[in-house]
């Protein structure tokens, strides 16, 4: 989808053009500049998995106005395209009225890696398959026990392939990793957030022919740690020449009322999500025949919860804010 679900890791994913204050310099895809906290790939023995396949609804609202054309992606055997994700996420909240640690720090992920396709099968499904290089974790002021255990999270996903089926519209019919043998489930929760970051360099796309001013709508059912979300993005054609499809992007979030237990967690432990709701935009920039891609997007969310646990003597109540500025490169 078009924005990357960091609420599976350390931080929610959500942002509003207005208040994302933080500068992001986005690493050069095709040479990523070393830095302390950049992950390097472990030796580990795959193991295949299947990771979560979202359900992606689209829907067209308008066909435009003027020539129309059909979009489609122009996948060839051998592509290869380096991406860089810069993602920059602020949270303020109170945990039972108390402000809570951390509010309004500012957390950055820096994700580099690689995509690779394979020639169409007989079916028309092209087999892109990922790899991360690096996953820089940063946020000034934290921890250094908190960032440590950051950096071991990350560090399994590094060097994992994920192998997603697509179709000339950017449908996604298959997709599954070759994990650590014994990978926690915490890892397989980690990919479904970086894959949903990398799929924004490939939005899905109406069957219908389009013409300039098309829209149409594409919602994405989302299991966070548990939690069912709904995220649906409206796509706007401000131009389409020469296979550069130029598209403005408005997004809404909201999940009803639920209770799960996250992965991982005691047992006993139980969160009750009492409301979640956002929204965004930004604009993407795509060549249908390169791959190509320049994203940028912000949005916000707000959402309240109570958890219970056998640990805890009465439910903890917390309600936050959830700002993140995302940029994506995707180029040769």
């Amino acid at each position: 989808m078009v924005a990357c679900d960091s609420s599976s890791s350390e931080s929610k994913s959500d942002t509003s053009a207005e208040s994302a204050k933080v500068e992001l310099k986005v690493a050069s895809p095709t040479q990523p500049e070393p830095a302390p906290e950049a992950l390097q790939a472990a030796d580990v023995k795959p193991e295949k998995k299947v990771v979560q396949q979202p359900q992606i609804t689209t829907k067209i609202l308008s066909q435009g106005r003027g020539k129309k054309a059909k979009l489609r992606y122009q996948f060839k055997a051998g592509q290869r395209k380096r991406f860089s994700i810069q993602q920059v996420t602020r949270s303020s909240g109170k945990m039972n009225g108390e402000e809570m640690p951390g509010s309004g720090q500012a957390f950055q992920m820096t994700l580099v890696g690689e995509s690779n396709n394979e020639a169409p099968d007989a079916d028309g499904l092209t087999t892109r398959r990922t790899k991360f290089s690096s996953i820089i974790p940063q946020s000034p002021g934290a921890p250094p026990e908190m960032m440590k255990q950051l950096r071991e999270s990350f560090q399994a996903a590094i060097g994992v392939t994920l192998s997603e089926k697509l179709n000339p519209r950017g449908e996604l019919k298959g997709v599954s990793a070759d994990m650590p043998l014994n990978a926690p489930p915490q890892l397989q929760q980690l990919l479904n957030g970086l894959r949903s970051g990398i799929a924004s360099a490939l939005i899905p796309l109406p069957e219908e022919a389009l013409g300039s001013g098309a829209q149409w709508t594409s919602t994405i059912n989302i299991d966070n740690m548990g939690r069912k979300f709904a995220q649906t993005s409206t796509f706007s054609v401000v131009s389409f020449k020469k296979s550069l499809l130029k598209l403005k992007v408005a997004l809404e979030m909201k999940a009803p009322a639920q209770k799960a237990t996250p992965p991982g967690a005691p047992p006993g432990t139980e969160i009750e999500l009492l409301k979640y709701e956002g929204s965004g935009s930004g604009t993407i920039a795509i060549n249908l025949e390169t791959l190509d891609c320049e994203l940028e997007m912000k949005q916000a969310s707000t959402e309240k919860t109570k958890v219970t646990s056998p640990q805890s003597p009465e439910p903890i109540e917390s309600e936050s804010t959830t700002e993140v500025s995302l940029k994506l490169t995707q180029k040769d």
